[in-house]
C-alpha cells in the first residue's frame, strides 16, 4: 500500500437518497465522470434509481433510499463497472462525498451496512484481478468542478442542457446483467461479488 502517484487517473461519483420515498418521482440517482492523467474528460455517466431499489428494506430494516454510504458506492462501482477494460494495472483515485465509503474501503466493510459491505468486497475482487490499486478519497460537496459535475448528474432536475450533450456525446453505456438484476431485485447476496467479476473477466 502507498499513495497514489503524483499523475493518475481520477474518478468523481455522486449519488442522491429519497429521505421520504412518498416523494419519489423518478428524479434521484447518480452521476459520475473520469478524467485522464492530464485532466482530460474520459466519459461520464447517469443512472435513475428506481423505485423498487429505493424502496428495498434490509436485515436492519433500513430502506435503501436512506442507506447513503450503499447508494454512494454503488457510484463508485459502477465506475469499473461500465469500463473494466479501462482500468487495468494502475493506481486510480475515487473521491465520494461521503466519509463511510473512504473507512469501508480501507476496512474492506462496512459497520452496520451489509449491502456495502458487499459492494465494497465485489470492487475488492474486481480491483485485484484487473490489477488496480484504488484509492478512495474524500471530497466535500460540491468543493471542485469535477465533483459540481457529478452533483448536478446525480439528479435529473439538475442536470444541465449542457450536462445532457456530455452524457449524449460519451453514449449509453450499459450495466452487466449481473448488476441490472440486482438493481432490479435487491436483495443481501453475497453471490454478487463473484458474479459482478465473472461479468467483467
Amino acid at each position: 500500500p502507498a499513495p497514489p502517484p503524483i499523475s493518475c487517473k481520477l474518478l468523481v461519483s455522486d449519488s442522491a437518497g429519497v429521505p421520504d420515498m412518498e416523494q419519489f418521482n423518478s428524479n434521484a440517482g447518480v452521476g459520475g465522470a473520469a478524467f485522464d492523467e492530464g485532466g482530460e474528460m474520459i466519459y461520464v455517466f447517469q443512472f435513475i434509481w428506481s423505485r423498487k431499489l429505493l424502496e428495498f428494506v434490509d436485515k436492519k430494516d433500513k430502506r435503501m433510499n436512506a442507506k447513503m454510504t450503499s447508494l454512494e458506492f454503488l457510484g463508485i462501482l459502477f465506475h469499473f463497472l461500465l469500463y473494466p477494460g479501462m482500468f487495468c494495472c494502475q493506481h486510480i483515485v475515487a473521491r465520494t462525498d461521503n466519509i463511510g465509503c473512504v473507512y469501508g474501503w480501507q476496512n474492506r466493510a462496512a459497520k452496520n451496512d451489509e449491502v456495502a459491505s458487499i459492494l465494497i468486497r465485489a470492487l475488492h475482487l474486481i480491483s485485484s484481478y484487473l490489477g488496480r490499486f484504488i484509492h478512495v478519497e474524500y471530497e466535500a460537496r460540491c468543493s471542485s468542478w469535477e465533483s459540481k459535475l457529478a452533483d448536478r448528474l446525480s439528479r435529473r432536475s439538475s442536470t444541465s442542457k449542457q450536462d445532457l450533450r456530455l452524457l449524449e456525446s460519451f453514449g449509453n453505456k450499459q450495466l452487466p446483467e449481473a448488476m441490472s438484476n440486482w438493481l432490479s431485485d435487491p436483495k443481501e447476496d453475497w453471490d454478487l461479488p463473484m458474479k459482478l467479476l465473472n461479468a467483467v473477466s
